[in-house]
């Protein structure tokens, strides 16, 4: 009875695409500030809560809507073990109508949507109040060993006749 199992193309090519995934963050995470798209404007809305019952990270987010723009701008601020913190921030710090820089980014599955979970920076009259974490990178490198490792073993596989 013949066991091997017709997936080594399929798990190439699924892996390959993780490898790229995992160097866009990673050259996502290296990029400067002044790489990213730049919102200047005053603060119309400044909350922790939205309207949004699937929000799994109670007191740990906050949003702020500037006043040219009608985008929400999601930022995570969790500070527990485990958590991916934010570089630096006291966004607290911040009041409705006061001017900032916002730096932000796009992607295809952001730019339809109202809320936007990019923000990078976001500086107040040139001094920085919020520096988003090493996420990216993070997830990045995380992704990239897992794929290399998932590469060499169905290589392996695919060496002793396991898969085809």
């Amino acid at each position: 009875m013949n066991n091997k199992k017709p997936i080594f193309t399929k798990a190439l090519l699924g892996l390959s695409v993780c490898l790229v995934i995992s160097v866009y963050l990673i050259i996502r995470a290296g990029k400067s500030k002044t790489d990213f798209i730049k919102l200047t404007g005053n603060i119309t809305a400044l909350t922790d809560q939205l309207d949004n019952p699937a929000n799994t990270h109670e007191g740990k987010m906050r949003y702020i809507q500037l006043d040219n723009s009608e985008r929400i701008f999601e930022i995570f601020i969790g500070k527990d073990a485990g958590d991916f913190k934010p570089d630096y921030e006291i966004i607290d710090s911040l009041k409705i109508g006061e001017k900032i820089d916002l730096y932000y980014d796009d992607n295809y599955k952001t730019k339809s949507h109202q809320i936007n979970s990019l923000t990078q920076y976001i500086d107040r009259n040139g001094e920085p109040v919020f520096i988003r974490g090493g996420v990216d990178k993070i997830m990045g490198m995380v992704l990239m060993g897992l794929s290399i490792v998932m590469l060499i073993i169905i290589l392996i596989l695919k060496k002793a006749g396991k898969i085809i």
